[in-house]
């Protein structure tokens, strides 16, 4: 649904473009009737890429402006590397000529603050949050590892920075390795400027909390991670870090 603005034009927004697709376009077209007949016309074709490169070729663009939109390319090129996905066309090569990409340096050392991770509370037998990490497929996620006799007995909490979101056992995913009762729940509402924030997790059986919860970060694995495994992951994780500290001062 639009939103129609006070010059009489309607925006639109599309969400859920990932990382490894920023170079991607992305195709608007107008349908409408015409005396019974449906016409349709592509009017716009537009992609993170191109707004990247058009900011990117202004003389006048502040410092820290550049450099967030230059950490955004290279964390698109490296989740590109990452999920090989259209490697013969990296993002930062598209750019024009009169483009000028500075993006961040990693630090050397990393802050031991980042390092937020902790499981509180009771055990309950009926309902477990076991563990919780970061999941780095097409999409970046906190996935929260959940052992659950009924689906339909529970709910689950999440927060962070103020806001709360809640999930059924409907929303958990099965353990796709034949364990009977073991879950996944993806949390995928982190913004760029809260890689830092903590994210609490809780199970509720009605208005009662019952079993552990749980306390993490993206930065967390981010600081656990960042040296270890292959120099894909490496480069993905440390352009992860760079594009959450660049939004903060942008």
């Amino acid at each position: 649904e639009g939103t129609l603005n006070a010059n009489g034009q309607t925006s639109f927004i599309c969400p859920g473009i990932n990382p490894l697709t920023i170079g991607d376009n992305v195709c608007a077209t107008l349908y409408a009737y015409v005396e019974g007949y449906e016409v349709s016309v592509q009017i716009a074709e537009y992609s993170v890429l191109k707004y990247c490169d058009n900011q990117l070729k202004k003389s006048t663009l502040p410092a820290t402006t550049r450099t967030m939109r230059s950490d955004v390319l290279v964390y698109g090129e490296a989740a590109q590397i990452m999920i090989g996905y259209k490697t013969d066309v990296l993002v930062t090569s598209l750019l024009s000529a009169e483009s000028t990409l500075t993006p961040s340096s990693f630090p050397t050392e990393l802050d031991p603050a980042m390092n937020i991770m902790s499981r509180t509370g009771d055990a309950d037998s009926r309902v477990q949050l076991t563990g919780v990490t970061l999941s780095l497929g097409s999409k970046m996620a906190v996935r929260v590892a959940v052992t659950c006799n009924d689906l339909a007995a529970f709910t689950y909490k999440v927060e962070i920075s103020g806001r709360e979101y809640t999930y059924t056992g409907e929303d958990l995913v099965p353990v796709t390795d034949g364990s009977d009762g073991r879950y996944y729940l993806y949390f995928n509402q982190v913004k760029a400027s809260e890689l830092d924030q903590k994210i609490t997790v809780t199970c509720w059986e009605g208005d009662t909390q019952v079993g552990h919860t749980i306390e993490y970060a993206v930065y967390t694995y981010i600081y656990r991670n960042y040296n270890k495994g292959t120099e894909a992951t490496q480069n993905l994780l440390k352009a992860i870090y760079n594009y959450g500290e660049a939004v903060k001062t942008a």
